[in-house]
């Protein structure tokens, strides 16, 4: 607004120009337009002077339909710290950009995300993180099942918890054992350490005592038992292999059936615990050819007469002829003598012994081991365990005696490690060799035959037993005197 000077006079005041309207084309439809929603107004509380109520400000957002409201955005929270070291298992992939919906800061539902570390890092597994989740130990401590849970000691707590003594033994058990499965030291060491070295050396102290002749033979018997008690059963007749020096018969020989001219294996049997063999074949001429660790087949000795002790109808060689299609000859087999020293003797008793424990000892822990680890690896740590057992029973153990003889000194106290040896009298052939044990002990198991013992002790001057006349005896039996050894005086 200016004012002319001199006039006094002020310009007249202009009314405001409003815009042209646009006058709408008939032509055109026009779009009603929607009107305006607004959120209804909250009634505000009463204000009161003492405490002034501040209103949020109104909400300009149009509200959407619940079917499609998005999920709240979440911050991301750290990821615990795992007890075990991460690999890239436990790394997630990265989201691809078209993973629909909560891609990017907001995680994802449908397609995987890297979560940042606390430092807001992403971390990339390194190639040594790449093979070191594929090795043994991570397939070995995988997780199956809550390692933490224990059944059977719970249902045994509940059986025994009227009984005040073993319920706080079983309770006390129970506790070890879930410390110890939830422990990850433990279960690594116990799956990936303990069980296969218990189980190794089972396996080796099982080796050495039964030899690898022996596993053949246990497992050809357990091949071809079946076969014999078919054909036992169908004819009831039955061949026995025997020790011709003590008339025992002889477990786990292989027996072998060969055409005439023995150069074709016509069927293989294994003995059984007493001896028996049977073969079924066409009626003609056969070869039989046996084998046994410590054995010599056809025997050396000369067998007169057409039977020998508590057998009958033998094979000492030669041809055999199958007239009604059975082979059940009884057949003798010559033992080598032991000419062992009394230090290899003594030595190898004490290997055997050392064998045992390692054998006998490992189903127990395996059962432990399960116990604490209850994984498939330690359901078949346990069945090793159990078959070598059983074969090392089967081979190296002999048959408890039911009466003991007893080396003893001049002044009636056992003498330990003392070297007895039983003897035939007719060929003066030593058959067998045993220690006595911390009491003095020994016993022989023989049949029909004539028998003498001698010991021999560290300080003591060797003695011998009179002769023993087992020839008319029906069943076998054990040789079992009382020696006494004089001590050696020094000059």
């Amino acid at each position: 607004m200016f004012t002319i000077v001199g006039t006094g006079v002020e310009p007249p005041v202009l009314p405001p120009t409003e815009p042209p309207v646009e006058t709408p084309d008939p032509t055109v439809p026009v779009e009603p337009t929607p009107p305006i929603e607004t959120p209804p107004e909250t009634p505000s509380e009463p204000v009161t002077p003492e405490e002034p109520v501040v209103e949020p400000p109104a909400s300009t957002e149009t509200p959407i339909d619940e079917a499609e409201e998005e999920p709240p955005v979440t911050k991301p929270t750290p990821r615990p710290t795992p007890e075990r070291p991460v690999t890239s298992i436990d790394t997630e992939p990265p989201a691809s950009s078209g993973g629909g919906q909560g891609s990017g800061a907001s995680g994802s539902s449908g397609g995987g995300s890297v979560e940042p570390s606390p430092q807001g890092e992403i971390s990339v597994p390194s190639p040594a993180q790449e093979i070191a989740s594929f090795s043994l130990i991570e397939w070995f401590v995988r997780e199956e099942a809550p390692l933490e849970e224990t059944p059977l000691l719970d249902i045994a707590a509940n059986v025994t918890k009227n009984i005040p003594i073993v319920r706080e033994v079983v309770q006390a058990t129970r506790e070890v054992v879930k410390a110890l499965r939830t422990n990850e030291t433990v279960q690594t060491t116990n799956t990936v350490v303990l069980t296969p070295a218990v189980a190794g050396a089972a396996a080796v102290a099982t080796t050495s005592a039964v030899g690898f002749t022996g596993f053949a033979s246990y497992a050809m018997f357990l091949v071809t038992q079946p076969l014999a008690l078919l054909d036992r059963r169908r004819r009831k007749a039955y061949g026995t292999v025997y020790n011709v020096g003590t008339k025992l018969p002889v477990d786990l020989a292989t027996v072998r059936l060969l055409d005439a001219t023995g150069q074709k294996v016509i069927a293989t049997r294994v003995t059984d615990r007493l001896g028996r063999y049977l073969f079924l074949a066409p009626p003609g001429a056969y070869q039989i050819e046996v084998q046994k660790s410590g054995f010599v087949f056809p025997p050396v000795r000369t067998i007169s007469g057409v039977a020998d002790g508590p057998y009958a109808d033998l094979h000492v060689g030669g041809s055999v002829v199958a007239s009604d299609g059975v082979i059940a000859k009884n057949i003798p087999l010559e033992p080598k003598e032991d000419s062992r020293t009394n230090s290899k003797i003594i030595a190898a008793a004490g290997r055997l012994r050392l064998q045992w424990a390692f054998t006998a000892f490992g189903p127990g822990f395996a059962v432990a081991s399960y116990v604490v680890t209850p994984r498939w690896e330690q359901v078949g740590a346990l069945a090793l365990q159990l078959a070598l057992t059983v074969i090392f029973s089967r081979i190296a153990n002999k048959r408890k005696p039911k009466g003991w003889g007893v080396v003893r000194d001049a002044q009636g106290q056992p003498v330990r490690q003392a070297v007895v040896r039983v003897i035939e009298d007719a060929y003066n052939k030593v058959l067998e060799a045993q220690v006595t044990d911390a009491s003095g002990r020994y016993a022989f198991l023989v049949g029909q035959n004539r028998y003498f013992v001698t010991a021999e002790g560290a300080g003591h001057q060797a003695a011998r037993t009179e002769t023993v006349d087992f020839s008319r005896s029906k069943d076998p039996a054990f040789i079992a005197r009382d020696i006494t050894l004089k001590t050696v005086v020094s000059v």
